[in-house]
């Protein structure tokens, strides 16, 4: 799934800028395009956004206005864009690193638990080891003591 995330959003790209190059220049057709390209290739941002309901063609300022519009939803839509994936692969990496010492921590402290289980047990073995030679000898001794 992950691997096909960015497949789509390069695919989405190719749509967003054939939607825009081939679609006739009405507002409500470059609206309506960006509209379908963000909640339709799974990145449905948030970003400035509006309708205009005024289609006088004789006012000039109109079309100043849409070109502004348009072009400052466009470079805050790519704007917001690199940094929901600059904030994605930050979160990855945090993750991963996180678990990375997670597992660090955790082995480092399984071996030292193994570490001093196996003294321990060294220990406790010789322990026994030089408790049995002496009860041994000490019986050895106390029966050539018997025997002489």
């Amino acid at each position: 799934m992950l691997l096909l995330l960015p497949l789509l959003q390069v695919l989405g790209i190719i749509l967003f800028f054939t939607c825009f190059t081939t679609l006739p220049s009405y507002d409500y057709f470059y609206y309506y395009c960006y509209y379908y390209y963000c909640c339709c290739c799974c990145c449905c941002y948030y970003y400035y956004y509006y309708y205009y309901d005024d289609y006088d063609d004789d006012d000039d300022d109109y079309d100043y206005d849409y070109d502004y519009d348009y072009y400052y939803n466009y470079y805050y839509y790519f704007y917001y864009y690199y940094y929901y994936y600059y904030y994605y692969y930050y979160y990855y990496y945090y993750y991963y690193y996180s678990l990375y010492y997670y597992n660090y921590y955790y082995y480092y402290y399984y071996y030292y638990y193994y570490y001093y289980y196996y003294y321990y047990y060294y220990y406790y073995y010789y322990y026994y080891y030089y408790y049995y030679y002496y009860y041994y000898y000490y019986h050895h001794y106390h029966y050539h003591y018997y025997y002489y």
